[in-house]
């Protein structure tokens, strides 16, 4: 596939993946499914989606086997943002030039929201036509993503002082980049050994993410890397992160188009600046 190609097959299957999300968050289901709808279809980038797909695609997986997984990751990231702007955290008012849900409804409506799109991720995954052990291990790692192994206990590590940034990072943002990868591993039936360099480089990949975050916007979160470390030294860190997920896309035979133009992108934002 040719990087046109596959520019293209990601465009479309964000528009396939907009629509299989939309269908698992019917509009009168519940009091809150508004609120979900209103979280999960403000302008998001799908990063975490697409990974998912664009890896399935790339060593030939049928969209319909990794779509229920790219929708309960997105449904846990997506619950994540909810949860950090709350007056509590982060104080947001705007995500995406559109008011924060806590701002647009009320804090105690989106706290109960962020609850349940976790909830409505394992839903997703128990509806999926996976094998009962496959359920299971995706089960088990969407949750171990959402809690004090993941984000949670990235965002605790926030609130006290002294945190190792990188382990705060690797919690509240690798997690879920890992469990993506992972999770994709799995359904595709690889061996141990290799699922868990899947789940070492969605790690790597997620600090790397939010690196680019806070050397691009000092002062959005109640933490950020820059309190600790100086500019130059963040971008070297950067730099050998980058570098290290190139060299772990080439072990892992998945340089290849559509998955390693979507890492590109990922690797790429906001390169303007380098390391002197």
């Amino acid at each position: 596939m040719t990087a046109p190609k596959a520019n293209r097959f990601l465009r479309t299957r964000e528009a396939l993946f907009e629509e299989y999300l939309s269908s698992k968050v019917p509009e009168a289901r519940s009091p809150l499914h508004p609120l979900y709808r209103y979280a999960l279809f403000s302008g998001g980038k799908r990063v975490r989606p697409l990974l998912v797909i664009s890896l399935g695609e790339l060593l030939s997986a049928s969209q319909e086997r990794v779509l229920p997984w790219a929708a309960a990751v997105e449904m846990v990231h997506t619950a994540s943002l909810v949860h950090d702007d709350l007056p509590l955290l982060d104080n947001d008012d705007l995500r995406r030039g559109k008011p924060t849900l806590h701002k647009a409804f009320s804090p105690g409506l989106a706290l109960l929201a962020g609850d349940g799109l976790v909830s409505l991720g394992a839903e997703v995954l128990q509806e999926a036509s996976y094998s009962t052990s496959l359920k299971l291990r995706l089960t088990q790692l969407l949750l171990r993503s959402w809690g004090d192994q993941g984000i949670a206990g990235g965002q605790s590590m926030e609130l006290l002082p002294d945190s190792d940034p990188l382990d705060l990072f690797a919690m509240k943002t690798g997690a879920l980049f890992a469990a993506a990868l992972e999770g994709t591993a799995l359904i595709l039936g690889f061996t141990p050994k290799r699922v868990k360099l899947f789940a070492s480089l969605g790690e790597e990949l997620g600090i790397v993410f939010q690196l680019q975050d806070d050397l691009q916007d000092s002062g959005s979160s109640s933490f950020n890397i820059l309190s600790r470390l100086n500019r130059p030294e963040c971008l070297r860190l950067l730099e050998e992160k980058v570098d290290r997920c190139r060299r772990m896309v080439h072990t892992l035979k998945v340089d290849a188009p559509p998955f390693n133009e979507l890492m590109e992108r990922i690797l790429t934002r906001g390169k303007d600046e380098k390391a002197p």
